[in-house]
């Protein structure tokens, strides 16, 4: 059940996002230059974390910001998923990549705020910590998926409540989610 459906895996990975608007004017000097999701505190969508920060929340936050780059690229569109680039690596990077692909081709575009509520399971190894798996369940229930033409809503929408498990390691300068599971609709 690692790699279902590109729908199914973005449904999900929807759930966790916290996006409405993106604002990328100039930072006062010193600051950094990402754009940030208007509507939601800072914390909401963080930077990506640095070595430096404690791994759980270093995890934590990046889980949080790679949903929100996905579904800010899924809202504007922005089919490459470049703002994925600071928050994924390896295999969920290619998902999320292919998936916003395939809805290029489709022509979709998505609407709606998700909800997450990640917690940090574990970290290893003990002494110097590069590995944190975390657990989630996501809500999409108020994620939508429409046609960018049209307007209207794709239907068959599978609007659920899914647990998430993923490995978020250090690497890059930076904490990245590298791989991610889904579980089926109301299974949190």
């Amino acid at each position: 059940m690692r790699h279902q459906s590109a729908w199914a895996v973005l449904i999900v990975a929807m759930t966790v996002a916290f996006v409405s608007a993106c604002s990328s004017a100039g930072s006062p000097a010193g600051t950094s230059s990402r754009p940030t999701f208007a509507g939601y505190p800072p914390s909401a969508v963080a930077p990506s974390p640095t070595q430096s920060s404690a791994p759980e929340q270093a995890a934590l936050s990046a889980w949080s910001g790679l949903w929100a780059a996905l579904a800010r690229s899924a809202e504007i569109p922005d089919y490459d998923g470049r703002l994925l680039d600071d928050y994924a690596t390896g295999d969920a990077l290619t998902i999320l990549r292919g998936t916003l692909q395939e809805w290029r081709r489709e022509g979709i575009v998505t609407k709606g705020r998700p909800v997450q509520h990640p917690q940090a399971k574990s970290v290893s190894p003990a002494g110097n910590p590069t590995t944190v798996t975390l657990t989630d369940c996501g809500d999409s229930t108020t994620w939508l998926r429409y046609y960018a033409k049209t307007g209207d809503l794709v239907a068959g929408e599978k609007r659920a409540r899914r647990k998430f498990t993923a490995t978020v390691n250090r690497a890059g300068g930076g904490w990245r989610v590298s791989e991610y599971t889904i579980g089926p609709a109301n299974s949190c």
